[in-house]
């Protein structure tokens, strides 16, 4: 287990530092707002199948936030402190509407009757996924903050 941690390690410090400059991270960024909305008909349809509306609400949210991250990140290599914040908070904001709307597709299992799994509703594991990576563009964002602005000892 110590070698699997360790091994974790090295392959995230190896991530943030082939992300030295920051237009990698803007152009990832963009390519999976922009792969969210290009598969959203896929999101949709499970929607669909769950008869919530609530988690229509909030794939809403996610989509909008997900492409205004998109669009903050255009300016990450302009933008100081303020705008740095700004795009790390869009990106979690991002990863927290995408765990939001899988844990409620989750919870619609039990309360629809032609619902009987979790595995009708495929994108669940792609929402989670999804929300993992924009978290860890989040994670990569503030570890090269600290480590550039001279934070870190």
């Amino acid at each position: 287990m110590k070698k699997f941690l360790l091994a974790i390690k090295h392959l995230f410090i190896g991530i943030v530092n082939y992300a030295k400059h920051e237009d990698i991270i803007k152009y990832f960024i963009v390519s999976v707002a922009l792969f969210n909305l290009a598969i959203s008909k896929y999101y949709i349809n499970d929607i669909l199948i769950v008869e919530n509306k609530l988690t229509g609400i909030v794939f809403f949210s996610y989509i909008l936030s997900g492409l205004v991250s998109a669009f903050n990140a255009f300016k990450l290599t302009k933008s100081g402190k303020k705008g740095l914040l700004v795009n790390m908070f869009m990106l979690l904001l991002t990863a927290t509407f995408a765990f939001i709307l899988s844990y409620q597709m989750i919870a619609c299992v039990g309360n629809q009757v032609k619902l009987t799994s979790v595995w009708q509703i495929d994108s669940v594991f792609t929402l989670i996924g999804f929300g993992a990576v924009y978290f860890f563009i989040f994670i990569v964002i503030l570890v090269r903050y600290f480590k550039v602005s001279g934070h870190a000892k």
